[in-house]
């Protein structure tokens, strides 16, 4: 009896959060742009890369490195 309570809980909680609308789904706020450089004097670019608002990140050329700077823009 209380497995098969369990079991319709369960189900019954699956279904619902089936239902939430895509916007709960985590959405990131805002997307970016990043342009990387080879070292700490920030005069050399070494890569360009794009976080867009769904998510996916795009490295258009170049290499990642530690030395970058982003420029943010919001979500729609």
């Amino acid at each position: 009896m209380i497995r098969k309570l369990a079991t319709t809980i369960a189900l019954a909680g699956s279904v619902a959060l089936s239902f939430l609308p895509a916007a709960a789904l985590a959405a990131p706020p805002f997307g970016w742009d990043r342009t990387y450089y080879d070292d700490a004097s920030y005069t050399t670019e070494v890569g360009a890369e794009t976080r867009y608002c769904n998510g996916y990140t795009n490295l258009y050329w170049g290499v990642k490195t530690p030395y970058y700077v982003t420029e943010t823009f919001p979500c729609e």
